[in-house]
């Protein structure tokens, strides 16, 4: 079997096979191969100018979900590969993959596009393919991975909150990322290399990993230590969580907003942006300070502040808020008292009201001796749109949820409302949960040595149980998965009710909790058979036996392996 490459060059992704304008024929009118689903999706392909399109954009065009053309072009591509039965396909991290065979693809924007490849197009013009209407009939064959994942896509969107639970290798991380994907652009890529770089680059995605040394401050807020002219400044500031949800609730909260206010708020952002190069260059320049009066002035810029201090100030400088400034300027607040009653800015903006009236004062001076007016509301202009954000986090319950969520375990239930955090940041220690975030852990039941998930922050998760199967693809060894299954079930099941457990696994433990999942059995070049038993496959089963989930009656049969 040849081992093909896919190659990245500029934003394609290519790879040369060789499969002849006859033999795309012969494939084409092979009645056994090509399913009617096959069929449509080709011709509506053939049928974008170029022959492109993104699954996105077809799943829009003819109101289906862009996972049933990925999945109609991936069965169709496998079919292909097992008829010619010389070469199989690996994606640019060494993965299989089958859309490659074909069509080419490319990256436009944040979508994947595909098209199809000459020779098949030349062979669906000669065979008659590329005139065919559309059938009648048009059945999704989606496979078990496809099905599930657009389940859990279901549930997530209306539970907001999901854990996939399983053994090790049952594809937790895998579906979780394809989870995410759908949810965030729509559709799923079919080079998981690709999956990988596009969910890195999306600001709308985060993933981090838990162990038990995870805590509160690490992932929700905590304290930092900075210092300020030599002396040490204790500050509170978001972390992963803290900062995701403050972007999401930003977003959330621009869509909800009227086109005119969020166009003035841009135009301001802009502006304020000139102001603050303005008097940074002003001290750097001068080699002097920026003053608000005759005894206090500003003395830097603080990443998102101004720091300013007094002539006869003891305590080192204060920071003054970007956003607390720019909120004075949209409310219109004109005197002292104006800033004092104002509800939509922080405390500490509103107890020093003075200086924050006199930087609003020098803003609306400096827009003037520019000359930057804003202008009027274009009715051209859209609102923001929502997008959903996802944070998946793997090994979930591998830290001590309770410590590490805090006040977080009522926000999981209670979106958009709300909850009062141990810190305080700019004088605010509120911390809200928006609906566009979506969570998703992965638990791995096999390991004992962590804590399970307690009945409080279970009731805000739903949960989708991931069962070991047999998968319907190249390089995957079935008579290996049979044997070893054989130590958790009697028969191989997709249902939990219908598995019964081995006499080789121990009572107390539950088969879907610690079966060896599939993609311990998925053999490449990389990773072929013997390599898997030794280093992966029986070293598990060992610490299985060493555990006592297995029982000692299983060494046998595990020594035996080959």
């Amino acid at each position: 079997m040849e081992i093909k490459q896919v190659r990245r060059q500029n934003d394609e992704y290519l790879c040369d096979i060789d499969v002849s304008v006859e033999e795309w024929k012969q494939i084409l009118l092979d009645k056994n191969l090509m399913l009617s689903t096959y069929k449509n999706t080709l011709i509506r392909f053939y049928n974008e100018p170029g022959h492109s399109a993104s699954c996105k954009a077809m799943g829009e065009k003819y109101k289906l979900s862009p996972t049933h053309f990925n999945s109609s072009i991936t069965h169709f591509a496998k079919a292909v590969q097992k008829k010619l039965n010389r070469f199989e396909i690996l994606a640019t991290d060494g993965t299989p993959t089958y859309w490659a065979i074909p069509m080419t693809g490319k990256y436009l924007g944040a979508y994947f596009e595909w098209t199809i490849r000459p020779e098949l197009v030349q062979a669906m013009e000669e065979t008659g393919m590329a005139k065919m209407e559309i059938e009648m009939e048009y059945v999704q064959e989606i496979d078990k991975q496809d099905a599930l994942t657009n389940s859990c896509v279901n549930l997530i969107l209306s539970a907001k909150n999901l854990i996939l639970t399983g053994a090790p290798g049952t594809g937790k991380t895998w579906t979780a990322k394809d989870i995410a994907e759908q949810l965030i652009f729509n559709e799923i890529s079919p080079d998981k290399s690709l999956q990988t770089k596009r969910l890195k680059n999306s600001e709308q995605f985060k993933l981090v990993q838990f162990h038990p040394a995870y805590s509160y401050e690490d992932f929700v807020r905590g304290i930092v230590v900075k210092t300020d002219g030599g002396m040490p400044e204790y500050i509170a500031e978001n972390k992963i969580l803290g900062k995701f949800a403050q972007e999401s609730l930003k977003n959330y909260e621009d869509s909800k907003k009227q086109p005119q206010l969020l166009s003035k708020e841009n135009w301001i952002d802009e502006q304020f942006e000139k102001f603050v190069e303005f008097i940074e260059d002003f001290i750097n320049q001068q080699n002097k300070n920026y003053e608000l009066s005759d005894s206090v002035k500003i003395i830097s810029i603080d990443g998102d502040t101004f720091r300013y201090t007094g002539n006869s100030w003891k305590n080192g400088s204060l920071k003054m808020y970007f956003k607390d400034i720019k909120q004075i300027y949209i409310d219109e607040n004109e005197t002292r008292q104006d800033v004092k009653r104002n509800a939509n800015i922080s405390a500490i903006a509103r107890q020093h009201a003075s200086y924050y009236t006199r930087i609003t004062d020098r803003f609306k001076q400096f827009l003037k001796d520019k000359k930057l007016l804003y202008k009027p509301y274009n009715e051209t202009l859209s609102s923001a749109k929502e997008k959903n954000y996802v944070l998946v986090i793997d090994e979930i319950n591998r830290a001590n949820l309770p410590a590490v969520l805090g006040e977080l375990i009522y926000a999981l239930e209670y979106r958009g409302e709300k909850v009062e955090s141990m810190y305080d940041i700019d004088g605010d220690n509120s911390l809200i949960l928006p609906p566009n975030l979506y969570i998703i852990g992965t638990m791995n039941t096999a390991d004992r040595s962590v804590g399970q998930i307690d009945y409080a922050i279970r009731r805000r998760f739903a949960f989708e149980v991931m069962l070991p199967k047999i998968l319907e693809i190249d390089g995957f060894d079935r008579e290996l998965f049979e044997k070893v299954s054989k130590l958790f079930v009697e028969e191989i099941s997709e249902s939990i009710e219908g598995l019964k457990k081995s006499e080789y696994l121990s009572d107390e433990f539950r088969p879907e909790d610690v079966w060896l999942g599939h993609s311990y059995f998925i053999m490449s070049a990389k990773k072929p058979r013997n390599r898997r038993l030794q280093y992966e496959i029986k070293p598990i089963l060992r610490e299985y036996l060493k555990d006592g989930i297995l029982k000692s009656s299983a060494e046998k049969i595990i020594n035996e392996l080959q």
